[in-house]
C-alpha cells in the first residue's frame, strides 16, 4: 500500500480531533503500557489494541477520558492531486481513463482480465512437513465430494 493507515480519535467533550498514523498509535499505546518497544507490530494488531483502550485514552486538549474512534483507511490521495490506484493491482490508474470514467476502480488491464473471466491466481500452498507443493484433491470420505489440499510427497493434509 502506498499510504499509511490512519486512526482518528475524537473527544466527545471538547470535540477535539487527533489523527494518528502508525507512529502516533504506537506512542499512545506505549504510554498506556499496552505495547512494548516493538516496531514491527502490524496495523491490525494496533487497531484492535487501540479499540480496546478507548476508555483509558485521554484527550490531549481537555484531558477527558473516553475517546471515540474512526478509521481513515488511506490518506485521501485524490484530494492532494495524487492519482487513484487500481483495486486489483494497486498501480495508478491512467488519468485519461479517469477523465472518461470518473468512478472507475480498476485499471484497463485489470478490467480486461475481469471481463474475460480471469480470476487472480491464489498463492500456492506448501507442505509444512516436507515443503512440496500441495495439490487440491477430492476427499475420500462418503457423501458430498469435498476438496482438500494434500501433499503428493508425504501424504500430509
Amino acid at each position: 500500500m502506498s499510504s499509511p493507515n490512519l486512526a482518528e480519535l475524537n473527544c466527545p467533550s471538547c470535540r477535539h480531533t487527533e489523527i494518528l498514523a502508525i507512529g502516533g498509535v504506537v506512542r499512545r499505546l506505549t504510554s498506556l503500557g499496552m505495547l512494548r518497544r516493538n516496531h514491527d507490530v502490524e496495523w491490525d494488531v494496533l487497531w484492535e489494541l487501540l479499540k480496546s483502550s478507548l476508555g483509558n485514552l485521554k484527550c490531549t486538549a481537555c484531558n477527558h477520558s473516553g475517546l471515540t474512534l474512526s478509521v481513515g483507511d488511506k490518506l485521501d490521495d485524490e484530494a492532494w492531486g495524487a492519482p487513484r490506484h487500481c483495486d486489483g493491482c494497486d498501480r495508478p490508474i491512467d488519468p485519461e481513463r479517469l477523465n472518461v470514467l470518473p468512478d472507475v476502480r480498476l485499471c484497463s488491464t485489470c478490467q480486461q482480465r475481469n471481463e474475460q473471466g480471469d480470476t487472480p491466481q491464489e498463492e500456492p500452498e506448501f507442505c509444512q512437513r516436507c515443503g512440496a507443493l500441495l495439490l487440491l484433491k477430492p476427499s475420500r470420505g462418503p457423501g458430498i465430494t469435498r476438496y482438500e489440499y494434500r501433499c503428493p510427497e508425504c501424504g500430509a493434509r
